[in-house]
């Protein structure tokens, strides 16, 4: 049977032309979801980066934070010894200043021992800097006697006031300091004879620093 094909040339080469448009629009679909699915991927794969990089900044700062508060005892206890530090550093810079002139002090110790009588006994001497007020940045640094007395008459205290008085009547030795003060006074023991302890401080003059 002859079939005979009344299709102008023009249709005829459209039709053929579609499978291969249809082809060629298959090809760039396929090539187009391929990429797409390669940039879907990576933006997940990305996204979970951030996602885990910023759970761990968290985890981390939390872990720091609890150990910095953990320290926090360590860190008072630093800043305590530190100020202890300053005033020992205050002391022995005073020491060290009165150990260069000490060919100053020989006499006026060898008269503070002078002036003591038999029932006054000088136990220590020592260097101390201490701040001149609350608020204030000033330091005095002070020659401090620390001593007993003992007496049957009970008239500790004014053995003591005339200790004192003895040092403030001595130009050459008072002349060294500001002010003559007497501390705090208890009672104790020394050996089985009742004493009273007694501490006197001779706050040096700013030259002899």
């Amino acid at each position: 049977m002859i079939k005979i094909n009344l299709i102008p040339e023009e249709l005829k080469k459209t039709k053929a032309a579609e499978p291969q448009f249809l082809s060629a629009i298959s090809f760039l679909k396929s090539a187009f979801l391929k990429k797409a699915k390669f940039v879907l991927f990576g933006l997940i794969a990305f996204h979970l980066v951030l996602v885990l990089a910023a759970l761990f900044s968290v985890l981390s700062l939390g872990g720091i934070t609890k150990k910095f508060q953990g320290l926090q005892p360590q860190i008072a206890e630093a800043k305590k010894l530190s100020a202890e530090a300053a005033v020992l550093e205050g002391n022995v810079k005073s020491m060290k200043r009165l150990a260069e002139k000490r060919f100053l002090w020989a006499r006026p110790l060898s008269q503070v021992s002078g002036l003591t009588t038999s029932r006054i006994w000088i136990r220590r001497l020592f260097i101390q800097t201490s701040a001149a007020g609350p608020q204030s940045k000033e330091t005095l640094t002070a020659l401090n006697i620390e001593g007993c007395v003992a007496s049957k008459y009970g008239d500790e205290m004014g053995l003591v006031a005339k200790f004192i008085k003895a040092m403030q009547d001595n130009k050459e030795l008072s002349g060294n300091f500001t002010e003559i003060r007497l501390g705090p006074t208890d009672k104790g023991i020394a050996g089985k004879l009742p004493v009273m302890n007694f501490k006197v401080s001779c706050y040096l003059k700013k030259d002899l620093l």
